[in-house]
């Protein structure tokens, strides 16, 4: 074996500023730093080969130079303003930023020698000054040196009205044929502008709805939307004026929590059907986030016959995505004799600068076979101090004390919430009840946990379990939630049904970890490892959470509860009773049902290109760790030839002679920028790119995502992803995780644009990994061109 790699993880980029929010009419401002900018449509011209498409004025004095490779402006006694213009430029965006290199020769400072950069709005007919370069005591925007002088980086920026198209020329004010600026890159962003918030009002968004699982009925898609065309938005309304943007071959873009914005479509059984069936809908759903911070997220809602919203689903910066592209997919359970069901994306807690870009969107309707399961339930109570304690000062109300809210309430039922708890668990016996005998278990908690029902396995009958829930005597205290999910478990180990615990909490766990006080995580820590090993050994978990300022909402649903949609919350002990006909749904759509199941029936393929859209569907219940994130926007290296040769960021050409690993700037890139990483097989080798290597001990999988544009391959010829470990002191060598062949796994002789994420099983032993892309063609046209890759680590 080898010694182990010392390579470590570099930090993921960070993201830029937002601008401030331009004024409404077309004028220029000038900086001579690299301007602040939000994400941005980018055209590059460094004039390598040629005038790049740009057009010089009916004159000698301005040509392409071979030798500066750049646009030369000088002085002939024919035409004393020389210039080069650009092509029309045209965008949806709103703010122009231009950034250029130059050089400049024999100017001489007496003479304010120089040149302008000008701008148009009427294909030429007009131009506008936007920045003034001079030699000499003069007033400039960007001053020069006497004699030679070279910048890099300079830049202007001007407000432009959506969908305007623009020129920008560069003219020469030169006094003699020896005085020269060579023009040698320029790179012109469209940016998207702050606008002013619209005036329509927030939807208002309903308590949480659960999610169910994806069912294991026969699914029909019902609806498709790929919001390719302005004019045409596949039926769905929008709380935002304009809402189209041309981005990523058309989308849908939210923005802004704090005005409506939000997409939304009515459906009835002439689009579903079978609605006097119980169903689920699923939905699945392609988007592109850009410049949203941690915390910031959106929803799904439904409404049912013109009922509220409720959101089955929320995703939030962070924990849920990044600012890539991505799929997800959720859905809800929709009950028999429904007769309109509204979908709505919603935007939320998002500022004017964050953008979600909704691409395509598939709705299927799907036979639910979740009703009339049996099942055994478990209810455990929460009797601690915060159940009883007013809500701005959290006691420990032992034996309800100074906490009891109404005297006509003994001691032993001390306050209403306690009394809410009771009934609610009550009202989901009786909605649950079969008749059977030993159907049901109940245990209460405080800073103990006590199993109410006394059979040797802990469950009775509907009535006996609610004369026990009658005589818990509230106690107060702190929460002991682990052992509680602990005794839970221990009355339907020998359960022949389907086991589930209904948890009614309004606490984070404060004791089981260890401890009379001191961090709380380690009871945190201590109430998921009960719940993972109740989960473990098949039992279905569901948190009723009261949201009263004393819970974790994100801890109960996303580690308690068998799966973050299995958790439904109140604001208050008295809506408790509000929720009953949700839990009984969610108690039996959840009776053996697998979260992921189906997650990879629904097809989805790009509108634009017809390439698979790889939907990671072993991520759905995993805990992941963003690792890196590269779209080489500042690679250096052109390639490799054989040698440990870094790019930049976490990647570098792959292990063999890869000669034909470029970092190219190129329009084929598939991401939003115009540099990424091109494989091709041009003289006999194979060519490829590697990552960094990942420390990974101690997680289940390692996870590569990104896009990808595959052209030219013919049938045969192939694409890989792989994966290198090191194990136990020794290198395992790269093993083969997913291949794609042209004309099996994509459209051969021809451009095919996609997105892939890839999942690699991190087994026993294994502490560090790392991933590389190659490339095995046949000729230097077969080309790969790699964007945008995120890695993560996940833990399951």
């Amino acid at each position: 074996g080898e010694k182990a790699p010392s390579e470590t993880p570099s930090e993921s980029p960070e993201t830029d500023e937002p601008s401030p929010t331009p004024t409404a009419s077309p004028i220029h401002t000038v900086t001579t730093p690299a301007p602040t900018k939000l994400f941005c449509e980018t055209q590059t011209f460094d004039f390598s080969s040629g005038s790049a498409g740009w057009s010089k004025g009916n004159s000698a004095a301005a040509s392409w130079d071979s030798t500066y490779t750049a646009l030369e402006l000088t002085h002939s006694d024919s035409d004393t303003t020389p210039t080069w213009t650009s092509p029309m430029l045209s965008s949806t965006m709103g703010k122009v930023s231009v950034t250029y290199d130059f050089q400049t020769v024999n100017l001489e400072d007496y003479q304010d020698e120089g040149f302008d950069l000008e701008y148009s709005l009427d294909n030429g007919g007009s131009w506008t000054l936007l920045q003034t370069h001079r030699t000499g005591d003069v007033t400039t925007d960007v001053s020069l040196a006497d004699d030679d002088d070279t910048k890099t980086g300079i830049s202007a920026e001007f407000d432009v009205p959506s969908d305007q198209e623009v020129k920008i020329r560069f003219k020469g004010r030169m006094g003699y044929s020896n005085d020269k600026a060579y023009i040698q890159k320029v790179v012109v962003e469209f940016c998207t502008p702050n606008s002013p918030s619209p005036t329509t009002s927030t939807p208002s968004v309903s308590p949480t709805a659960q999610i169910t699982a994806t069912p294991t009925g026969d699914c029909v898609e019902f609806h498709k939307a790929d919001f390719s065309s302005a004019s045409d938005m596949d039926g769905w309304t929008s709380g935002m004026a304009t809402p189209h943007s041309t981005k990523y071959g058309g989308s849908l873009l939210l923005k802004d929590s704090t005005s409506s914005s939000y997409i939304e479509q009515e459906f009835d059984e002439s689009d579903i059907g079978n609605m006097q069936y119980h169903s689920e809908v699923s939905f699945l759903l392609e988007y592109c986030a850009e410049s949203m911070e941690d915390g910031d997220s959106f929803t799904l809602q439904f409404a049912v016959d013109g009922g509220p919203f409720y959101t089955f689903a929320e995703f939030e910066a962070g924990p849920d995505f990044s600012n890539d592209c991505g799929v997800v997919s959720q859905n809800f359970f929709l009950p028999a004799g429904s007769t309109t069901v509204k979908v709505r994306i919603v935007g939320g807690d998002m500022t004017q600068n964050d953008f979600l870009y909704i691409k395509n969107l598939s709705l299927f309707w799907c036979q639910a076979s979740c009703i009339d399961k049996t099942v055994d339930v478990c209810i455990a109570v929460d009797r601690s101090g915060s159940v009883c304690s007013p809500l701005n000062d959290v006691q420990g109300c032992d034996s309800c004390g100074s906490c009891k809210t109404d005297n006509s309430l003994t001691d032993a039922e001390c306050c209403d919430n306690w009394m809410n708890n009771v009934d609610f668990a009550k009202g989901v016996i009786d909605l649950l009840s079969d008749g059977r005998a030993d159907q049901f278990s109940v245990v209460s908690f405080a800073g103990s946990s006590s199993t109410e029902t006394s059979p040797s396995n802990g469950r009775v009958s509907a009535g006996v379990a609610k004369t026990e829930l009658d005589g818990i005597t509230y106690s107060g205290g702190w929460t002991i939630t682990g052992q509680a999910i602990a005794d839970c478990k221990a009355t339907l180990m020998d359960s022949t049904n389907d086991p589930i615990i209904v948890l009614v909490t309004d606490g984070t766990p404060t004791r089981g970890g260890g401890g009379e006080d001191g961090s709380y995580q380690r009871h945190k820590d201590w109430a998921k490892q009960k719940a993972d090993a109740a989960k473990a050994a098949g039992i279905k978990i569901i948190p009723v959470m009261v949201t009263t300022g004393h819970s974790n909402m994100n801890f109960l649903k996303t580690d308690i509860a068998s799966d973050p949609g299995m958790a439904i919350s109140v604001t208050n002990f008295d809506d408790l009773s509000t929720v009953m006909d949700d839990v009984v749904g969610m108690v039996q759509c959840t009776a053996d049902r697998d979260p992921t199941l189906g997650l990879t029936a629904a097809p989805v393929k790009s509108p634009v290109t017809g390439a698979p859209v790889v939907v990671n569907t072993a991520r759905q219940a995993a805990t992941c760790e963003d690792v890196s994130f590269d779209n080489f926007s500042d690679c250096w290296s052109s390639h490799n030839n054989g040698g440990d040769y870094w790019w930049g960021g976490n990647w570098k050409p792959g292990t063999k002679d890869y000669c034909e690993s470029w970092c190219k700037t190129t329009s084929d890139c598939p991401g939003n920028d115009s540099k990424c990483i091109r494989l091709r097989d041009g003289n006999g080798w194979e060519s490829g790119m590697k990552s960094s290597w990942v420390y990974v001990e101690g997680y289940s999988t390692f996870e590569i995502c990104f896009e990808y544009r595959a052209k030219d391959y013919e049938p045969g010829e192939y694409w890989l992803v792989r994966e290198q470990s090191y194990r136990n002191g020794c290198y395992y060598g790269f093993k083969d995780v997913k291949t794609m062949t042209a004309a099996t796994d994509f459209d051969d002789n021809t451009t095919v644009d996609g997105q892939m994420c890839v999942t690699a099983n991190v087994a026993s032993g294994i502490t560090w990994m790392q991933f590389a892309i190659t490339s095995n063609g046949d000729h230097s046209s077969d080309e790969l061109f790699i964007d945008n890759v995120s890695l993560k680590k996940c833990s399951a």
